[in-house]
């Protein structure tokens, strides 16, 4: 689990990451302060998603939600997948030299 310390009690869990290790701490970072920032799920996706466009280069894709599936193909090293609170954030690259992953996540609504 990471936080930000006093910029709030947003703290993201890294459930599964294929990247080095400044990039997952780059991708920590800007999820983060997205999440900060921005209060609608669509708004945080494409701020990371253009944030990781501009740090490393297109073509990189970002889900923000409370419940969904998914089945990606990814570009080796440029994958992550965590949560804050009950919102999940999936968060990877296309392109050549790809590897294929299942994520399903159900969240229980009370």
């Amino acid at each position: 689990r990471f936080d930000m310390g006093d910029k709030g009690k947003i703290a993201l869990e890294v459930k599964a990451c294929d990247m080095e290790d400044g990039m997952r701490k780059k991708a920590i970072e800007v999820i983060v302060q997205a999440f900060t920032g921005l209060a609608k799920e669509r708004d945080i996706a494409n701020d990371v998603k253009t944030q990781f466009d501009s740090s490393f280069g297109p073509i990189w894709n970002c889900i923000v939600g409370k419940s969904f599936g998914s089945h990606v193909v990814y570009q080796t090293n440029m994958y992550l997948f965590g949560q804050v609170d009950e919102i999940s954030i999936l968060l990877w690259k296309t392109g050549q030299n790809c590897h294929r992953i299942n994520c399903y996540l159900l969240i229980r609504q009370p």
